[in-house]
């Protein structure tokens, strides 16, 4: 009776073992395009009895709705229109039409055009549908159904610059997307149609696509700062970061995580995920460092707008660089640092890079706040490594550049020789040493012993625990420099922290000096790089990286807090201004 009684019980609890089925969405082929629909579907549009609807026998239609807003609207200025705001919508989405129009000649219009379009059939917006606001443009509907699935249009990430495409699942929280198209070793990446947004004073950003360095945290979503293990031992974040959820909350759409040199430690191209490629010249050159996937994202694909990256000590701005994009690192404080793996609290800073200057300054409202209804601009140009004649068409496109600039802010450019102003103004503080001896290791110092305190020292302690005692393997950056940082004196940090301090004390009332109706009174600008080509492979043999040690103008910026952006030229080589 007992083994009786035991089996009983044991095939109850057979009987009662749940399993689950979890929906990831399809994907379809439209006139050779591969299209996502997400599980989670936007409403129904159903019908009670239609002769037409009998009609269609396809269990899945493209579909376009259709907003005529007036009798004088077109069937073919509308489609004009689409196709000129859209890369989702192709010709293939007319062949059923959803359309709110009731006057005679907007029917006869719709009606009189179906053949050149291929439109099997042409419909009212159902009346049971009256609840479900739905915006114009691309879908896929079952007639059977009547359920309708938002339109992904699929690309292939052929130039590297991602890590993760995503999707939203609802309730805050992304997913990654689960779907395929053909590419040798490419991610894919979903869009959602543009035209399901509309821009607003709430919605500033309505529409445009976002992509964020894989430091981040995303809800739902595992970060792997450039590294393997760290990705593996790392759970899925329980929200996003408030930087990028400040730009969804404006509208922005976000699509996918993007490569980044570990742990955003400045590196040439990565090896344990490769870098992404360069799109300028023949695609081979090095992408810079370490918001590389934004950057060359930003710059390879029209149907990505606007990147975030982070910035310590130029990872946002050589990156727009050498892609050729604009890029900025904000003032310290300007963006929250929460949820991002960090660098050097102390320096780091949420940096975005685009190629439109007008999303430039519309994004930067939303993440950093607008500027003082009364501030007003600078009062002083200084140029700092310029050249001084035009020998050469980069010489020529610098000094151009300025001339302009200083006609615009009806000024004259005066050079800053930073380290002439320094050796005769210093302060006792400094007691007699140069801008290279007071400040040359502060960086490295700073970004090796914190990184290694924030990151590194957890990351070791849980993969010798998973692995047997073995330690994760780094690149050589991180590697290097946190060994580094290691064999130093742990006064170093307050002597660094100390030598910093007395620098931006100097800067700030010899350099950029504030008032009463500006954040500063002096606008720098200098120049990224002399435009010789670097290739990815480098000359042979590649060295190993070294640390950052070391003082030049684009350091000041890290031990200041202030601003700085990258401008891209027409030749390789580019300007930034501080």
């Amino acid at each position: 009776m007992l083994l009786r009684s035991i089996i009983q019980l044991i095939l109850l609890a057979l009987t009662h073992m749940t399993y689950c089925i979890s929906l990831r969405g399809q994907t379809v082929k439209l006139n050779g395009i591969l299209f996502y629909l997400p599980p989670k579907t936007l409403g129904t549009f159903g019908f009670d009895t239609s002769p037409a609807v009998a009609n269609l026998m396809e269990s899945l239609y493209p579909i376009t709705l259709i907003d005529i807003a007036s009798d004088n609207c077109s069937l073919d200025a509308i489609i004009a229109a689409y196709q000129s705001l859209d890369d989702v919508f192709n010709i293939g989405f007319l062949k059923v039409i959803f359309h709110n129009g009731h006057s005679n000649n907007v029917i006869r219009d719709l009606q009189t055009t179906k053949s050149k379009y291929g439109v099997e059939a042409i419909f009212p917006r159902p009346v049971n549908a009256s609840k479900l606001f739905l915006p114009p443009g691309p879908y896929f509907w079952s007639p059977a159904s009547g359920i309708i699935n938002a339109a992904y249009r699929l690309y292939s990430d052929e130039q590297g610059a991602f890590t993760q495409g995503l999707i939203p699942w609802g309730n805050g929280s992304y997913g990654v997307i689960p779907a395929a198209v053909p590419g040798a070793g490419s991610m894919t990446i979903g869009v959602p149609s543009r035209l399901y947004s509309t821009k607003g004073p709430a919605k500033p950003l309505a529409g445009v696509r976002l992509g964020v360095k894989d430091i981040f945290d995303i809800a739902g979503i595992k970060s792997s700062g450039g590294n393997r293990a760290y990705y593996k031992l790392s759970p899925p974040a329980n929200e996003t970061s408030p930087a990028i959820q400040k730009l969804i909350d404006a509208g922005a759409v976000l699509i996918g995580k993007m490569k980044t040199s570990q742990f955003a430690n400045g590196e040439w191209a990565t090896v344990d995920y490769h870098a992404p490629f360069n799109p300028r010249g023949d695609g081979y050159q090095d992408p810079g460092s370490s918001s590389s996937g934004p950057a060359a994202g930003v710059a390879s694909y029209d149907w990505l707008d606007l990147t975030v990256g982070t910035d310590t000590g130029g990872s946002i701005r050589v990156p727009a660089g050498v892609n050729g994009v604009y890029g900025i690192r904000p003032s310290h404080d300007s963006a929250l640092l929460k949820g991002i793996i960090p660098l050097s609290p102390e320096m780091d800073t949420v940096g975005m890079l685009t190629r439109n200057t007008t999303l430039w300054k519309e994004a930067a409202k939303v993440l950093y706040g607008g500027l003082g209804a009364d501030a007003s601009l600078p009062r002083k140009l200084y140029l700092v490594d310029f050249p001084t004649n035009r020998s050469s068409q980069s010489d020529k496109i610098l000094l151009d550049f300025t001339e302009s600039l200083a006609d615009t802010l009806n000024m004259t450019a005066e050079v800053f020789h930073i380290e002439k102003i320094w050796n005769s103004t210093a302060p006792k503080e400094a007691n007699g040493a140069g801008l290279a001896d007071l400040l040359g290791d502060v960086f490295p110092l700073l970004t090796a012993k914190e990184q290694l305190q924030l990151v590194g020292t957890k990351l070791y302690t849980q993969f010798k625990e998973k692995n047997e005692g073995r330690l994760p393997f780094l690149d050589p950056s991180p590697s290097i420099r946190w060994n580094w940082g290691t064999e130093q004196a742990e006064t170093s940090m307050d002597e660094a922290f100390h030598n910093m301090s007395i620098f931006a004390s100097w800067w700030y009332s010899h350099g950029q000096a504030g008032g009463p109706d500006s954040c500063s009174d002096s606008l720098f600008v200098y120049p990224q790089s002399t435009g010789d080509t670097i290739y990815r492979d480098g000359p042979y043999p590649i060295y190993s990286p070294g640390i950052p040690s070391g003082f030049a103008i684009d350091r000041v910026p890290s031990f200041v807090g202030s601003p700085d952006f990258a401008l891209p030229s027409k030749s390789s080589r580019n300007t930034r201004a501080l």
